[in-house]
């Protein structure tokens, strides 16, 4: 079973609290990281939802967001 990260844990947090699909760069902005790690950070949230049954939809021009 993997284990979320700080930062994976406040992407996550992030992603649950939005009423929409966040784009990464704003992800990125709003955490002060570089969208290159919001997306690595992505990889890990995304194994760990699956794990619990759930997933991201990741949309071009939309965003990411729980599934």
């Amino acid at each position: 079973m993997s284990v979320l990260t700080s930062r994976q844990r406040d992407i996550l947090r992030m992603l649950c609290e939005a009423r929409r699909p966040l784009a990464v760069a704003e992800i990125a902005n709003r955490l002060h990281l570089t969208t290159r790690q919001v997306h690595y950070c992505l990889q890990g949230i995304r194994a760990w939802l699956r794990q619990h049954d759930h997933d991201l939809s990741l949309t071009p021009e939309a965003g990411v967001q729980t599934t």
